[in-house]
């Protein structure tokens, strides 16, 4: 405090809101045992704090982890924690060298959090972080970590710091964040933009929750995403929900998959709805019909991802919603021919 505050009113003024912070926040056994907790004040040192979160990390993904710029740690009025250049390594094997990167991350915490353990975070902010996901071939992807799936029994039996595991994060909130998806065994790319939203999650494992917004493409959607806990042995269930700003276009998807298959499984029930449906008569090799059903249509369909297959079945798609309209019904897959 007396780095931050050098005046000495400044200092004392400083000293007195952490002071009636801490008292409206903690009872006089919570400050005691706030005073007892040594172990957690390590943080109060930026660098041993930083040299603990890149050797916890590391341990918990099998990665290495980085955090290239400097370590801040502010305890007024409450404690907060500010990391600079964070990166995450990939897996070997990847085109690129960092899976994870972040400028900024700020981790705030409450008096009462540090009572905790495992412990509670109040608020994650990552600010413009990139994520890189990829399938370099049919049985390998970037994303498979030692953690998921695992209690914590078994977290602590791989050697894994299973408190971290199950910290708690109250709110992570994204900053302009970007998600890139590379399918190299079917040549296919998934970009997501200026994605922005709040995220909770009761452990590193789930359950977790998106309610925000993402960029796909031209479009602006309001997006919802929950995934149940992760497991090894019983598929996860999830649910997204996605809309248009404009309302040009809607997507509802209720599924499941398992998260450790050595092929991606995975299954799902949507409906949608699209204000202009130029790109679904393009796709059905119908762009002809379009001056006749230039109208909304809306629809549903089932798609499951399972040895290899992607499919779409029971894909119906209806124009117009009064006697005159029209339906069509149509199923597509694609096989993983390298697997």
């Amino acid at each position: 405090i007396f780095k931050r505050f050098p005046d000495k009113e400044e200092m004392e003024n400083a000293l007195n809101t952490l002071e009636v912070e801490i008292k409206d926040t903690l009872n006089d056994e919570e400050i005691q045992q706030l005073e007892e907790a040594s172990s957690q004040w390590t943080v109060a040192n930026a660098d041993n704090f930083q040299k603990q979160i890149i050797k916890t990390v590391s341990e918990v993904t099998g990665r290495e982890f980085n955090v290239m710029g400097a370590t801040y740690v502010d305890w007024v009025p409450s404690p907060e924690i500010i990391l600079n250049d964070v990166t995450l390594s990939n897996t070997k094997g990847s085109t690129r060298g960092v899976m994870l990167s972040i400028p900024r991350v700020s981790i705030q915490l409450t008096w009462k959090s540090l009572l905790k353990n495992p412990l509670v975070i109040d608020k994650i902010t990552v600010e413009n972080p990139v994520l890189y996901l990829e399938r370099t071939a049919p049985e390998k992807v970037n994303w498979n970590f030692s953690f998921i799936g695992k209690n914590a029994i078994e977290s602590s039996m791989l050697g894994v710091n299973s408190n971290f595991v199950q910290t708690r994060i109250d709110n992570l909130q994204v900053k302009n964040g970007v998600l890139n998806y590379v399918n190299a065994v079917t040549n296919s790319t998934v970009e997501l933009l200026n994605i922005n939203g709040k995220i909770t999650l009761d452990s590193l494992q789930g359950p977790y929750l998106f309610n925000g917004s993402v960029q796909g493409g031209e479009n602006s959607f309001l997006t919802r995403l929950s995934i149940n806990q992760l497991t090894t042995d019983i598929p996860v269930p999830f649910s997204l929900e996605m809309k248009a700003k404009d309302e040009s276009l809607s997507l509802n998807l209720d599924g499941q998959f398992l998260t450790q298959s050595k092929k991606l499984d995975l299954s799902a029930d949507g409906s949608f709805f699209v204000k202009k449906p130029n790109e679904i008569l393009k796709t059905l090799g119908l762009l002809q019909l379009n001056s006749a059903l230039n109208i909304p249509a809306q629809g549903g369909l089932t798609y499951t991802a399972q040895n290899g297959i992607d499919s779409i079945k029971n894909f119906t798609v209806r124009f117009g919603d009064n006697e005159d309209s029209v339906a069509l019904t149509a199923s597509v897959s694609r096989e993983d021919k390298s697997g």
